[in-house]
Order: C-alpha cells, then sequence, then structure tokens
C-alpha cells in the first residue's frame, strides 16, 4: 500500500512540474480551467490564428466572429 501511495504522489510530481514546462517551452501558457481548478491546463496558440474563416472547420482552433452584429456565413476573422 505505501509503494501505491509513493507512485502516485511521483506521478503527480510530475504532472505538476514536468508539464507546465513542457507547455511553455512549447510556446503556451498555463491556465486553470473553472470545472478542473486543481489540474493546469495548456493553452497553445493557433498556427493560423487571426486568419479568416467560416467555420470551425478551416481553422486548426475555434472559428470565433470578432464582429457579434455580423450574419451566418460572413467572412470572420478565426481568433483564440
Amino acid at each position: 500500500m505505501k509503494k501505491i501511495v509513493l507512485i502516485l504522489i511521483i506521478l503527480l510530481m510530475v504532472l505538476f512540474l514536468l508539464l507546465p514546462l513542457s507547455c511553455i517551452l512549447r510556446g503556451g501558457r498555463i491556465m486553470t480551467l473553472p470545472f478542473r481548478p486543481f489540474f493546469p491546463a495548456c493553452n497553445l496558440p493557433a498556427s493560423d490564428g487571426g486568419k479568416e474563416c467560416r467555420d470551425s472547420s478551416e481553422c486548426e482552433g475555434e472559428c470565433l466572429a470578432e464582429n457579434m452584429s455580423s450574419s451566418v456565413g460572413d467572412v470572420q476573422s478565426g481568433v483564440l
């Protein structure tokens, strides 16, 4: 039983130390999410951020409208 607890502690240390370092080295930002406050998330920039898109199938991430008064199907800038 003590070995299992020790292994779990080591795995948690790796999660909280190595994953954030890996994220930062890849150009990302460490974030906490409202539904996962105790587990950090890595937010990596999209390679096509800021380019025009019609829907999320054209973007690496999500296609979000910068102008909320536009119509469905209008070309918008894909931003993350």
